[in-house]
């Protein structure tokens, strides 16, 4: 079974019958925390503890917390690790029929928890997908160069959205391009046009990563885990 990873920030002795409730459901547990004197109690549960400030943003599982979220968001990226490959989740509901109680075991920590371990595994089974930001760009070139700009454009995955000719006599083309493919435009640019071509950017939407290329994305994401 897999080994939950969860970070603590500001509990203190709340965490041993914490710890002590999370090892209830047989998951093996980690802790994360952010101060060396905190972690005594989790020691005196037999659980594995271990001290990295930054690991408790970016290799918990789960972070609970006494703080107020914005003080907690502050020393660590609450809730950055994401279901896949470790991004984000964004535009989730979920709403709660029902659910038991019992008077000694359950808080609203363990609520906390319970949530997060059902999420994890719910969206797992929700064949999630990877987003990436698309850009509507813009590229003015000589005619001449338009060929190898169009060329280019696809071979980038853009999608080529109208071409006209500007007020400068030069060649507009005009496309939708995922961001990660022209981090280093301006290079290719000047290299296919000698320095004679512009370009403009601006965002326009998410779009899902196509599989080939998120499968890649998530297996570098897993090879770094096993890495660390």
């Amino acid at each position: 079974m897999k080994k939950i990873n969860v970070g603590f920030i500001g509990l203190g002795n709340m965490g041993g019958p914490m710890a002590r409730n999370i090892m209830k459901s047989g998951y093996p547990l980690s802790v994360l925390d952010i101060k060396k004197e905190l972690t005594s109690p989790f020691e005196k549960e037999g659980v594995d503890v271990s001290e990295s400030p930054q690991a408790v943003g970016e290799k918990s599982d789960i972070v609970l917390t006494s703080l107020p979220t914005q003080e907690a968001s502050e020393e660590v990226w609450l809730g950055k690790k994401g279901v896949l490959a470790g991004y984000p989740t964004i535009d989730m509901r979920a709403t709660v029929y029902d659910g038991s109680y019992h008077t000694v075991d359950s808080s609203e920590m363990a609520f906390k928890v319970a949530g997060s371990l059902a999420f994890k595994k719910g969206a797992a089974q929700a064949d999630p997908v990877l987003l990436e930001p698309i850009m509507d760009i813009e590229v003015v070139v000589p005619k001449e160069y338009m060929g190898d700009i169009i060329g280019d454009l696809n071979s980038k995955r853009g999608k080529i959205m109208g071409m006209e000719e500007s007020s400068t006599g030069k060649q507009s083309i005009k496309a939708k391009i995922p961001q990660a493919e022209i981090f280093k435009y301006a290079i290719d640019l000047r290299s296919i046009t000698q320095g004679r071509g512009t370009f403009s950017v601006k965002f326009s939407h998410y779009e899902e990563v196509p599989p080939h290329i998120s499968q890649e994305i998530v297996a570098h994401a897993k090879r770094e885990e096993e890495e660390e």
